[in-house]
């Protein structure tokens, strides 16, 4: 028996995979792309009502903003220091190089915040802490270092859980300014030479205590921005690919139904590329409608198909035709479509996800990556 086909096609169970892996692939991302967009954006709001003002609570969960006050100006109260190790490589175009980070580390020590109410809270970090600063020092060589460090005179978000402790720095004030002076945060007396309480800030036992120079919801804004840009770059690649990508065959595959059309004419040609002859085959072939009306289809065969018709042996040949339109028809009995398309279709569909991956990781800041790479043109640096 004649196998009934359209050369270069896809069957018709591989083609509804195609066509449903790259629609289900972009129609995903998408709803995950509006998802995350919106998670963020609440996120970032969340972030920038979650600073407290005003009255400080006694206890629990707060975000407070302040100015960092160290016990010794010129010694920073966190630093973050990454060792980054550089390679380099010579391409067609030049050198270029990489600093790949091999390590961090996190020394933190107290610090105090100085609220604009007055108040004034003594932060106690661990090495654990989140750092959302500029990575403004390098040192050079291979491997070079390069720091993030918080310091005296810079506002800061802090969050972390509030509670009360020894507080060096009320008695300090008190001393200062009077013994009768009422210190905002301050609990106690410092008569005596006891010790007063204060307010004191300590890392949650289920979150890492977060320091950051920039307001907090400006890391949730970058994502939602990165977020936001793909849901309109994924949304117009969906309505592509079902309209003018798939939708030909989507409409063949939904509502074509099948007729016998009557071959009237084929076609044998040639074609010449790099010394190499290619054969080529078509058929005409016409039906007529339940409204009497004679509809025309042209398509390509196979040289079985055509040897076949070329003997007499063959007259008819199956289709799927949509709404009696030629270009919602395909060949055989099922709708298919050329496989140099799919392929096409697969590889831009991969390589948009991939690019929108790329994206998210561009939008993260050193701090947020568990390795930081940066890329360079030219030499290391001697």
């Amino acid at each position: 028996m004649i196998e009934i086909y359209t050369p270069g096609h896809l069957s018709g169970t591989a083609t509804l995979a195609v066509v449903m892996v790259v629609l289900t692939a972009l129609g995903g991302a998408l709803a995950w792309a509006v998802h995350a967009w919106r998670t963020q954006q609440r996120t970032a709001a969340e972030a920038r009502a979650s600073v407290v003002s005003g009255t400080l609570p006694a206890r629990g969960a707060v975000v407070l903003h302040g100015t960092v006050e160290t016990e010794e100006p010129s010694r920073p109260a966190i630093t973050v220091t990454l060792w980054e190790y550089g390679t380099e490589a010579k391409g067609k175009h030049g050198w270029s190089h990489t600093w790949t980070e091999r390590r961090r580390e996190t020394k933190a020590e107290p610090f105090y915040l100085a609220l604009e109410n007055a108040t004034i809270v003594r932060v106690e970090p661990d090495d654990d802490v989140l750092l959302v600063d500029k990575l403004d020092s390098v040192t050079p060589g291979n491997p070079r270092t390069r720091r993030a460090e918080l310091t005296h005179g810079e506002k800061a978000y802090v969050s972390g859980v509030i509670g009360r402790g020894f507080h060096a720095r009320v008695d300090s004030r008190r001393s200062a300014e009077s013994a009768d002076a009422a210190i905002p945060g301050a609990h106690g007396s410092a008569y005596r030479g006891g010790p007063s309480e204060g307010l004191v800030l300590r890392t949650s036992r289920r979150d890492r205590m977060l320091v950051s120079t920039e307001p907090l919801e400006r890391r949730y804004v970058r994502q939602a921005n990165a977020h936001r840009l793909f849901v309109g770059i994924l949304g117009v690649a969906l309505v592509f690919a079902s309209t003018v990508g798939f939708g030909a065959t989507l409409v063949t595959a939904a509502f074509g139904k099948h007729v016998d059309a009557e071959i009237v004419k084929a076609r044998h040609w040639t074609t010449t590329s790099k010394n190499t002859v290619s054969h080529h085959y078509a058929v005409t072939a016409r039906y007529t409608t339940a409204k009497d009306e004679a509809v025309t289809l042209v398509e390509n065969v196979n040289e079985d198909l055509y040897r076949v018709w070329e003997a007499k042996r063959l007259a008819r040949v199956p289709f799927v035709v949509a709404f009696d339109e030629p270009r919602y028809s395909s060949l055989g009995s099922r709708a298919t479509i050329h496989a140099a398309h799919a392929v096409a279709a697969v590889a831009v569909t991969l390589a948009l996800l991939l690019f929108y991956r790329a994206a998210l990781r561009g939008a993260l800041e050193w701090y947020d990556k568990r390795r930081v790479v940066t890329t360079g043109e030219g030499r290391l640096p001697r």
